[in-house]
C-alpha cells in the first residue's frame, strides 16, 4: 500500500483524498466500527452544521484541488441538512474531481437528497455498502433508484466469503497496547493509516487518522500540537495551517498509536458489522 502523496503548487496543497466525519450517529451497531460511533453517540454535539461548513471553507483555503472528497459517518443520512451540505460544498466544484456519499444502504435517501444528487450528478459518486439482506435492507433498491437518475454509483459487499478486504479488523478498545516509542512507531510503519492512505476532519480536527480524533475526543490522549491541524482556529493564517499539515505529513506516529492494534496487510480479519446485542 503507497503512502498518499501530496504535491505543492502556487495556489496551494493538492492531495489524492479526504474524508469528512459527518456524525457518529448510525441506524447500526458495529462491534468492530473503524470510527467506534456506536461508542461515540454523546459526541454528536461536536457535528453542528456550522463546524462542518467552517471546516469545509478552512479546508479548501488549504487545498488547491482533491481527487475525491467524501462525506462519511456514522451514516450521513441521518443528518437531515446533508443536501444543504452537499449544496454548499459544491461552490468548490472545481477544487475536486469528485464528492462521494457513503451510506450503509439501511434506507432511501429523501427525495431532497436524491433532487441534489442529480443536480450534480457529473461531480457525485455514491458508495452503498451492502452488509447482507438483514442489515442492508434498501441496499440493492437504493442502488438501482441510484443507478435510474444517472448517479454514479457502486453496490460494496461486504458479507460472506468474498467481502471486501476479506473482512474487517478489529483496532481494538481504547486501552493502551504499545508501551515504548519504539513500539509505537513499528506499529505505524505497518499501519493503513500511518502510509497516509488518506485524511480526515472530525468536528473541526485534521489528521490522517480517524481513530486518532475518536481517542482525543474520549480524553485518552491530549491534543498535541504537531499532530493535527485545528481547522477552526481563526489565530491560525492558513500558510501556517498548510506547514502544519505539512509537518503532520512526516511525523513517525500519533501519540494515540499507543492505544490500538492498527490496521495492516497482515491484521486478521472478522465478518463485518457484527451487531452489538
Amino acid at each position: 500500500m503507497e503512502r498518499i502523496e501530496i504535491k505543492e503548487c502556487k495556489d496551494g496543497l493538492i492531495i489524492p483524498h479526504t474524508g469528512v466525519c459527518l456524525t457518529y450517529a448510525c441506524n447500526l451497531r458495529c462491534k468492530l466500527c473503524c470510527t467506534g460511533s456506536p461508542y461515540m453517540q454523546e459526541y454528536n454535539k461536536e457535528f453542528s452544521y456550522d463546524v462542518i461548513i467552517k471546516s469545509i471553507d478552512e479546508y479548501f483555503k488549504m487545498f488547491h484541488h482533491v481527487g475525491k472528497f467524501s462525506f462519511g459517518g456514522g451514516e450521513p443520512q441521518l443528518r437531515n441538512d446533508l443536501p444543504e451540505i452537499i449544496e454548499y460544498t459544491m461552490q468548490y466544484k472545481d477544487k475536486f474531481d469528485m464528492l462521494e456519499v457513503l451510506t450503509n444502504g439501511r434506507i432511501i435517501f429523501s427525495d431532497r437528497l436524491l433532487e441534489v444528487l442529480e443536480k450534480y450528478k457529473d461531480k457525485m459518486f455514491v458508495m452503498v455498502d451492502n452488509y447482507g439482506e438483514d442489515l442492508s435492507l434498501k441496499a440493492k433498491e437504493l442502488y438501482d433508484i441510484l443507478k435510474s437518475k444517472g448517479i454514479t454509483c457502486e453496490l460494496r459487499k461486504y458479507y460472506g466469503e468474498d467481502s471486501h478486504c476479506g473482512g474487517w479488523v478489529d483496532l481494538g478498545d481504547l486501552s493502551q497496547k504499545h508501551f515504548t516509542e519504539e513500539e509505537t512507531i513499528e506499529q505505524f510503519k505497518k499501519c493503513a493509516y500511518g502510509k497516509r492512505i488518506g485524511y480526515a476532519i472530525v468536528a473541526g480536527i485534521f489528521s490522517f487518522c480517524g481513530r486518532y480524533t475518536r481517542t482525543v475526543l474520549c480524553g485518552v490522549v491530549d491534543k498535541i500540537p504537531g499532530e493535527y491541524v485545528d481547522l477552526l482556529d481563526d489565530s491560525i493564517s492558513v500558510e501556517e495551517k498548510r506547514r502544519q499539515f505539512l509537518n503532520l505529513s512526516k511525523v513517525s506516529h500519533l501519540s494515540a498509536c499507543a492505544y490500538c492494534n492498527g490496521y495492516s496487510e497482515d491484521s486478521e480479519r472478522f465478518e463485518p458489522a457484527e451487531q452489538i446485542k
